[in-house]
């Protein structure tokens, strides 16, 4: 047996419906902040024929790569604008053979700095990885540390923190 449905009937139900998600979609009256940046904090390297400061403003979770840890992008020294660069990124893994490595791509050069645990008087990490109901990982903590370069002649330092990183 074959109903037939008017379009008459159909918006007597769809209206009320359509209401009530109105309401409950409207736009807020506040203004609305901008996102935050996902990583926020800086490098500098000071000696060893490496001088240079990084601001990191985005993330990316190691997961994508098989590590534990975060690559983190900087802006372009030169140009100055938020851009990510593969060319300036510092990348911290937490490895259960390895320990603690953090290594820095030196801006505008091939050349990367690589850290160990026992190159540094610091090397601190508060790290940790969360599941969403899209099943992403995210990584969010901060880094911190204060590394000697292997010539001994220059420091790598800095702080970053980084939320929502997927």
């Amino acid at each position: 047996m074959c109903h037939s449905f008017s379009m008459g009937r159909l918006l007597v139900l769809v209206s009320p419906l359509c209401l009530v998600l109105n309401a409950c979609c409207e736009e807020s009256k506040e203004p609305r902040r901008p996102p935050s940046p996902p990583a926020a904090g800086k490098i500098t390297s000071t000696g060893g024929g490496a001088d240079f400061t990084l601001e990191l403003v985005e993330c990316q979770n190691g997961v994508h790569y098989e590590f534990f840890g975060v690559d983190l992008y900087a802006t372009k020294n030169a140009e100055g604008n938020k851009r990510r660069t593969d060319k300036s990124h510092v990348r911290f893994v937490r490895d259960a053979v390895h320990g603690k490595v953090l290594k820095v791509t030196v801006p505008e050069s091939p050349r990367e700095l690589v850290f160990h645990e026992t190159d540094c008087v610091r090397m601190e990490d508060q790290m940790t990885r969360s599941h969403r109901n899209d099943s992403t990982t995210y990584m969010a903590g901060t880094i911190s540390f204060d590394c000697t370069h292997s010539d001994g002649k220059g420091r790598v330092e800095g702080t970053v923190t980084f939320h929502d990183c997927y």
